[in-house]
């Protein structure tokens, strides 16, 4: 009974990962070695070269048929534009035209004419009226332009994959000329479900026919998947997206077939699938694509008796070993994986400073004291970020995670300051309590930090019913005038709008001051106790701007003025009215 395990008892990593290792060891490779043996023992009989001739030769008709009618469908539809007995842009008759070509033509998911200016009309297999579509709306849009002129003759795309039709497309296009230059592009689309469809017909009993292009990406094959005939990505299927391992693992093991030598046209190659032997017989086809298209079959071998029986043994052999180490895998390789999931998961939270989202339940209830130990420690971690990140300006902590090496050195930068302060907040922390104080402090400041920060600015400190702000720091910015401006314009706004509301009342009015100027940023204190700041006269001016608004306009419930240097710099250029011209001392303030 004390070998059993019992509810949140630990075991450490040292002791699991051999155990799992050893066991993923043997239950792969055992297998392998039995099974590569018992194959290798014998050469599997080749499947009849005549009859895999046949098969080929019937799927190559077979896709001629369906892709040389729309080649000479786009010749007939070229010259008849060319000849001027037909008009794309008549919206009747050309539509009538490419009904009539869709209809004759069922193998053709649609038909469209791209202009020289990159826009295109195209009609679609079963949706009445013509698709306008914008310039490069459709893959290779540019590129058939720029070829244009390469040739007369029909001209076959690479395939592609259209998010708008979710499907694999061959595309077949011809030029249409007027006046000694490019009128226009004919193109037509043949979908890979189309040709799927066909493939399907030739696809019966122990018989799996295909369709490939550039011997592994994938055009048509029997029964697709769902996911695999609604693609969500413009990347070309592979075979090794394919949900058939017949098709999926073609080229992972190729034997020669016997007597492959008589046949002519068409190469082979066995493979075991499965633990089932197949015959794979293919040829390239050109004409239809920049590179060959194959077309193949897959045939299950029958094979000599000796061969069939090693090979059901090896395969039943295999089948229980793979499952019990699938199983064991699966089982162990989740119960390691998922906390190391979790760890990363938490990691880029961490890194996007989003610390309250950080979350460990699996980790915390391991039974591997490394894992649980560790979820601790992040979450304390993340815990303790999120306080600190109370006191430090986000964008100096993005900066420190980015480029710590230089992210607070003191420089000297360019910058705007803004100082903002409640005008007679002592008289109304006199006739309030503390608390009521102190929530209206935060209530005024939950109001205007956020504008300050979604204006990319940085809020340095706050000077008990004040604060200080400044932008062009710690990351440059080229409009670091217009942005203050823009804030303080906005916070005055939001506050004017808040005014009227029954919690607003008897709020003290706010009075912002702006200068801007150059000021040394970055960590200036002691070692052990620094602070990143900004000091200098740019610094004093803005604050002086701030102060000389004292008594101004008291009927506004905001009131924003900026030093006369900076209404110079920007003012005129940015649209902004002077209302008012003071002096107060040798300072020259706008108000605004």
């Amino acid at each position: 009974m004390s070998s059993r395990w019992k509810p949140g008892r630990a075991f450490t990593i040292a002791t699991v990962l051999p155990a799992l290792l050893a066991l993923l060891v043997v239950a792969a490779v055992v297998p392998v070695i039995a099974t590569t043996y018992v194959v290798n023992a014998s050469n599997a009989n080749a499947l009849l070269s005549t009859r895999a001739e046949l098969l080929v030769d019937g799927l190559e008709n077979q896709l001629r048929g369906l892709l040389d009618p729309i080649n000479a469908q786009l010749s007939t539809a070229r010259d008849l534009i060319e000849q001027s007995e037909l008009d794309f842009e008549d919206p009747v008759r050309f539509e009538t035209y490419v009904e009539g070509m869709i209809s004759g033509t069922p193998q053709m998911s649609g038909i469209g004419v791209i202009r020289p200016d990159g826009t295109m009309r195209r009609w679609e297999r079963g949706r009445p009226g013509a698709i306008e579509e914008p310039p490069d709306a459709l893959p290779l849009v540019g590129q058939a332009l720029a070829e244009a002129g390469l040739t007369d003759q029909v001209r076959w795309s690479a395939p592609f994959v259209s998010l708008v039709l979710r499907d694999t497309i061959l595309n077949p296009r011809i030029s249409i000329r007027r006046d000694g230059g490019i009128a226009g592009i004919l193109t037509a689309g043949v979908t890979g479900r189309r040709l799927s469809e066909y493939v399907s017909a030739l696809s019966e009993g122990e018989v799996t026919a295909f369709i490939l292009y550039d011997r592994d990406k994938l055009i048509a094959y029997p029964n697709r998947s769902p996911e695999e005939a609604t693609p969500t990505s413009t990347r070309l299927p592979t075979i090794q997206d394919s949900s058939l391992a017949i098709i999926r693992d073609i080229w992972v093991e190729q034997n020669e077939v016997t007597q492959s030598n008589k046949m002519v046209r068409t190469e082979g190659h066995w493979a075991p699938i499965d633990g089932t032997p197949y015959a794979y017989f293919y040829r390239e086809i050109t004409g239809y694509a920049p590179e060959p298209l194959l077309v193949g079959v897959a045939i299950a071998s029958a094979e000599s008796r000796w061969f069939r029986w090693a090979a059901l043994l090896a395969a039943a052999f295999g089948v229980v070993l793979l499952g019990i180490a699938v199983v064991a895998a699966c089982v162990m390789g989740r119960r390691i994986a998922a906390p190391m999931v979790q760890i990363e998961d938490a990691l880029s939270k961490l890194e996007n400073m989003e610390f309250d989202r950080v979350a460990l339940p699996q980790m915390s209830r391991s039974r591997i004291a490394e894992w649980r130990n560790s979820a601790t420690r992040l979450t304390k971690t993340a815990t303790a970020l999120a306080s600190f990140n109370q006191y430090v300006p986000g964008k100096l902590a993005r900066r420190l995670m980015n480029r710590p090496q230089d992210a607070v050195e003191p420089q000297e930068r360019p910058v705007t300051v803004m100082f903002v302060d409640m005008e007679g907040f002592s008289a109304f922390a006199r006739t309030h309590t503390a608390q009521q104080a102190a929530e209206r402090l935060n209530a005024v400041f939950g109001l205007i930090g956020p504008i300050i920060e979604n204006h990319g600015g940085v809020i340095d400190k706050y000077t008990g019913d004040g604060l200080m702000a400044f932008w062009g720091a710690p990351d440059l910015q080229e409009d670091h005038r217009r942005r203050a401006i823009d804030a303080a314009q906005e916070i005055r706004r939001v506050v004017d709008e808040v005014s009227a509301e029954s919690w607003f009342d008897g709020t003290p009015r706010l009075r912002i001051g702006l200068h801007a100027g150059p000021a040394i940023v970055g960590n200036l204190g002691f070692e052990g106790r620094v602070n990143y700041t900004l000091v200098g006269t740019t610094v004093n001016t803005a604050e002086r701007v701030e102060q000389g608004l004292r008594g101004r306009r008291p009927d506004q419930s905001v009131i924003i003025g900026m030093s006369q240097e900076m209404y110079d710099q920007v003012g005129p250029a940015a649209g902004l009215d002077a209302a008012e011209t003071l002096q107060v001392g040798h300072y020259h303030i706008v108000v605004l």
